[in-house]
């Protein structure tokens, strides 16, 4: 699988990834760090515990790691649950649906680690 490839597969945007780091190289050695990083393990940790201030804290830092990657799809799904836990937005939203929003998270998040895993191989 090609990096090129590995965008398509996750809904990501491998242009914007070239333009930002400029070599395929640099764009692998991020990519491949991207499973290391435990933004997604601490946001699966503050929603279990339902701690909506460290769920946006996780989320907004998955949300940026997956902005800087130009991974979209997870992005966007990152971006529409760190909205939704900001502080002065949480009351618009209950518990059954931030936990939706995480799911879309992680749905996108085991696409990504499973394209990973695909394309290091």
């Amino acid at each position: 699988m090609t990096l090129q490839e590995f965008y398509g597969q996750i809904g990501g945007d491998y242009q914007t990834a070239c333009a930002r780091f400029l070599k395929d190289e640099r764009i692998e050695k991020y990519v491949l760090k991207f499973a290391n990083d435990k933004s997604y393990e601490n946001l699966a940790a503050a929603m279990a515990a339902e701690d909506w201030a460290a769920g946006f804290e996780a989320a907004h830092s998955l949300k940026g790691v997956s902005l800087n990657l130009a991974f979209e799809k997870l992005s966007g799904a990152a971006t529409e649950l760190t909205e939704a836990l900001r502080e002065g937005n949480r009351g618009a939203h209950d518990a059954a649906e931030l936990h939706a929003m995480f799911d879309a998270v992680e749905q996108e998040y085991q696409r990504v680690c499973g394209a990973i895993e695909e394309y290091s191989r």
